[in-house]
């Protein structure tokens, strides 16, 4: 079987930073999202971890807080429709890959639930709430500055590629507490942007 991904570990410097980025690339009709509740490395998937965990990867979140949808997974009980909970839902930075004829695309937006994605786009195949780069959308500084490892996704909108990206950043050298932490990330998008990547965040 084919190998439906590639994947790189470049080390960015950022100030006096080192990070080392993990990449994955692969086609958006690859990526899904799994509700697993535990660390990836402890499944057969290949991916990132989306969750907030604790300590170290011993304290797994016990429940969505992002939406969490796939077309597929309609009826299942493996969905999970809210940024937020259904009584308490947040409008955050979503992740969507859609469908139009025998093409996928990949696009944000910021939505409360899936009820509000899909009326911008109805054809959507998966859904992946998240929270953006922008300093507004953490709700504090200590959240935002934090230098500790993050994922976010990007995609190649260009025609003929539509490829997803799923990037990783691990601290590898970094001794402050200020923006050069994420500016890791950015540089990362930068770099995927000018080859055509919009950045989810």
């Amino acid at each position: 079987m084919a190998n439906l991904y590639t994947f790189i570990e470049p080390i960015v410097i950022v100030g006096s930073g080192q990070f080392k980025v993990k990449v994955i690339e692969t086609p958006l009709n690859n990526i899904k999202p799994e509700r697993i509740l535990k660390p990836i490395s402890q499944t057969s998937y290949s991916g990132i971890n989306g969750g907030f965990f604790v300590d170290d990867y011993t304290s797994p979140p016990s429940r969505g807080d992002s939406i969490s949808w796939s077309y597929e997974d309609q009826g299942t009980g493996k969905n999970y429709d809210y940024n937020g909970s259904a009584s308490s839902q947040k409008s955050r930075k979503n992740f969507v890959v859609y469908q139009e004829g025998n093409f996928y695309f990949g696009a944000t937006m910021y939505a409360r639930n899936i009820s509000e994605v899909r009326s911008k786009y109805p054809e959507a195949r998966e859904v992946i709430g998240g929270i953006g780069l922008e300093s507004s959308d953490w709700g504090s500084d200590t959240a935002y500055l934090g230098p500790t490892a993050r994922t976010f996704m990007a995609y190649d909108g260009n025609v003929g590629s539509r490829m997803g990206y799923l990037i990783n950043k691990v601290v590898l050298e970094c001794d402050y507490f200020d923006t050069d932490a994420l500016k890791v990330f950015k540089k990362t998008r930068d770099a995927l942007i000018s080859k055509g990547a919009t950045s989810s965040d």
